[in-house]
């Protein structure tokens, strides 16, 4: 403990040489000033620790011992730091860092979110944003209530999330909802009903009693499967289950143009700078204004981080653009036609829930300065739909009355 204290304020070393240093030793004692760490070099020298304020009554002390005393080190953090009184810059920089590590905690200036497997983090970071919790703000004025309230209505896929200060940082734990897995419902009477007309190729009923036969033609929302079954002296309603294929026909017309245009030689490029700081974007370069012509521009967001990880809400943003000249070229016919000719078919694949395409009829012309095509599609798939099933008229499976408008 007296070592920390002499160090805080501070002493010297000091050479006392002469004839006698012992009876110059035996007078700072009479005199009752504190010296120690004493140590002889040799029989005419002993060297010693002192205050500062006692140098010049050790000098006086020595001298009437006939003695000299010369300092050898200014010791302790007095003098170690004594050089900094001239340096104003250096000590209100330290001062300033001082304040900061004090009072930068009790703001927030990082993000962390825990707790999401499904929802990305920078859809629950805008949420939160949009909540009022930006970089900056200060720590005991965030209420997670509010925010869990507001980000929850923005996000309802989430169940809970709260937010939590931890020094800089606010941490956000965020809890997603659990679907409950879909059953189908056996209970509610229902139909089977054609989707689209055709003309039907096999059906498989596993519950209820069919209402048509292979080889008859249906129309849409007719009904292929009734939950409705005869028993002779009863009548059964159930839930219609099986399947229902027919030979389907479809009609798709489609166009594109002949001639398009697409990026020729490269004729110039160039690089836009600016500097993002939460939600301000503050140009750097000269002339940012927006380009306009014909060019491609790709967007380069590198975020100030810390080793751990951590990203400050500050950003430099480069912009490069890369002007093109544009060229404009005539479509080959036949690429054309398989163009659309695979998109017309994607687009009837996506509409069947089972089946395929059977057979394909092509119309091809060109009016107007475009391609067209008219494409007849014969296709076996499965048209049956459930449809809630009309007990009595005006009423549902559930007893709510209908309204006959």
């Amino acid at each position: 403990m007296n070592g920390l204290v002499n160090s805080l304020r501070g002493y010297l070393e000091i050479r006392i040489e002469g004839g006698s240093p012992e009876w110059c030793l035996n007078r700072l004692t009479a005199a009752q000033i504190p010296f120690w760490g004493m140590r002889a070099p040799d029989a005419f020298t002993a060297c010693i620790f002192i205050y500062p304020s006692d140098y010049e009554a050790v000098r006086n002390l020595a001298e009437r011992a006939t003695c000299s005393v010369r300092i050898e080190a200014y010791c302790g953090v007095r003098y170690r730091f004594s050089g900094l009184k001239k340096r104003i810059v250096l000590l209100c920089l330290l001062a300033a860092s001082v304040l900061a590590a004090i009072i930068a905690p009790q703001f927030v200036w990082f993000f962390r979110v825990e707790g999401n497997r499904e929802i990305a983090s920078e859809r629950i970071l805008r949420a939160v944003s949009d909540a009022g919790i930006t970089a900056g703000i200060y720590g005991p004025n965030i209420d997670p209530q509010a925010v869990r309230y507001r980000v929850l209505a923005q996000i309802p896929e989430l169940e809970w999330i709260t937010v939590a200060q931890n020094g800089g940082c606010a941490v956000i734990s965020v809890r997603e909802k659990t679907e409950t897995p879909q059953f189908f419902d056996r209970k509610t009477p229902r139909d089977l009903v054609a989707s689209i007309g055709g003309m039907i190729t096999d059906i498989s009923a596993l519950d209820g009693s069919a209402a048509v036969k292979k080889g008859d033609v249906v129309e849409p929302e007719q009904v292929l499967i009734s939950g409705r079954m005869d028993l002779t002296y009863a009548e059964r309603i159930c839930s219609a289950e099986g399947e229902v294929f027919a030979r389907t026909w479809r009609e798709i017309s489609a166009v594109t143009p002949m001639r398009f245009v697409e990026k020729g030689k490269i004729l110039r490029t160039a690089k836009k700078y600016s500097l993002r700081i939460g939600k301000k974007q503050i140009k750097i370069s000269p002339g940012s204004g927006i380009f306009v012509g014909n060019c491609d521009k790709m967007t380069d967001t590198k975020q100030f981080t810390l080793p751990g990880g951590f990203s400050f809400p500050i950003a430099l943003v480069i912009e490069r653009y890369r002007f093109y000249e544009p060229t404009e070229k005539t479509a080959d016919e036949a690429d054309a036609y398989a163009l659309m000719q695979n998109c017309v078919e994607q687009n009837v694949r996506r509409e069947m829930l089972a089946g395929r395409i059977l057979k394909t009829y092509l119309h091809t012309g060109k009016t107007d300065g475009v391609y067209s095509l008219r494409e007849s599609l014969e296709c076996e798939e499965m048209i049956a739909r459930p449809r809630r099933m009309e007990l009595y008229k005006g009423e549902d499976a559930n007893g709510r009355a209908n309204d006959q408008r």
